[in-house]
């Protein structure tokens, strides 16, 4: 608790106050993109995935 209390939670703080300071359309974009960033990453990551436990056969 101590720990979470002392880094979590200012960090979170930290992380809300940056992205307030962007308007809804930059928000609505930020988030599009980071949807896209993480479908793509997703992907790659399976392929990667695949291709280690190919290996492993």
């Amino acid at each position: 608790m101590r720990f979470s209390k002392r880094f979590i939670a200012p960090a979170l703080d930290a992380e809300v106050k940056a992205l307030s300071t962007l308007t809804a359309t930059e928000r609505k974009r930020f988030e599009a993109l980071v949807n896209k960033y993480d479908a793509a990453l997703s992907l790659e990551l399976t392929k990667l995935k695949e291709a280690i436990l190919e290996e492993t056969r």
